[in-house]
């Protein structure tokens, strides 16, 4: 299945509920360079550990119903898909196989995205480093 802003659109539309394989976090988080590589690790590691699943950053949520409210989206030139991968990769113990990150363009804003991360499930237990 392709991601792409009609997808996301449809998760927020729809008000799909996180779950053990899906998870929202708003882009605030980029502002915060080590509460955003924490979290990336953390959640990355967990849905490797467990079934595997989608986590999406840049996509606010309603903390009381967990489910997606609107855009909070990211600054594409400060955060690429590279940067993303490397904080990922440098702080999850064993490197995760088969990770995909997509950026997702929102209404056409080259320099604001989201971030989905498709996280495969894993055969063996991951731990994130935390600081």
């Amino acid at each position: 299945m392709v991601w792409d802003q009609a997808r996301i659109q449809q998760l927020i539309d729809d008000k799909i509920e996180e779950s053990l394989e899906l998870e929202y976090k708003g882009g605030e988080l980029s502002k915060k360079k080590d509460e955003l590589r924490n979290t990336l690790s953390k959640e990355v590691s967990a849905l490797a550990n467990s079934n595997g699943g989608n986590l999406i950053i840049g996509v606010d949520e309603d903390k009381d119903k967990n489910v997606p409210t609107g855009y909070s989206l990211i600054d594409r030139k400060e955060w690429s898909k590279e940067r993303i991968e490397n904080i990922i990769t440098s702080n999850i113990q064993p490197r995760i196989s088969g990770l995909i990150i997509h950026p997702i363009i929102i209404d056409n804003k080259e320099d604001q995205v989201l971030y989905v991360i498709e996280v495969p499930k894993s055969d063996t237990a991951h731990q994130a480093k935390i600081l």
